[in-house]
């Protein structure tokens, strides 16, 4: 976790700089240091996609370092920012949504996946009349496992409708005190 902290700081410095150059008066130091970021962006891009390229074609355990790679997120993240991970986003989206898919039930909810358009993904949660958590609780646990598998997600969009609970239906019958005896 002191990784991912580290990290959550140093993205913080990279944003505070970014607006120190964005507010430069000279046109052209901005130019200047934009085009310096993209290269050297390019340069690790590169040479990431060569290290993944390398594990990839090592046949003991290529496969299972890349399933690895996927699954930390401080790795993964950096490989989205590449445009280098080897999952695609509508694979990610899948398993965010099979990943729900128990933890809903238990709660009285489903989801379903009604589109994906250029990183914006729209869902429809049902949700029973009985059982199920509030809403809000349901929708962070939802969101916080699609920006866990996707956060290059983005947006995301959440139709909820509820279903009314399922009433009992008792037979008149059975209410009566004296049930009505037929005389023969």
């Amino acid at each position: 976790m002191r990784d991912l902290d580290d990290v959550q700081r140093r993205l913080q410095r990279v944003e505070a700089l970014v607006e120190t150059v964005q507010r430069t008066a000279d046109p052209s130091v901005r130019a200047a240091t934009q085009e310096l970021v993209e290269a050297i962006l390019d340069l690790h891009g590169a040479g990431l996609d060569r290290m993944l390229e390398i594990v990839s074609g090592v046949a003991d355990n290529g496969a299972a370092m890349m399933d690895r790679f996927t699954r930390d997120e401080l790795i993964a993240s950096v490989l989205l920012l590449h445009g280098l991970h080897p999952v695609d986003f509508d694979t990610r989206v899948d398993k965010a949504i099979e990943s729900l898919g128990a933890p809903l039930q238990a709660q009285g909810g489903a989801i379903e996946l009604l589109s994906i358009e250029e990183g914006v993904v729209r869902l429809r949660l049902s949700r029973s009349g009985r059982g199920c958590s509030g809403s809000t609780a349901l929708q962070q646990t939802i969101r916080g496992a699609f920006y866990e598998a996707a956060p290059d997600l983005q947006r995301l969009d959440i139709d909820e409708v509820t279903e009314p609970a399922p009433v009992a239906v008792v037979p008149l019958s059975s209410l009566r005190r004296n049930p009505v005896r037929s005389i023969a």
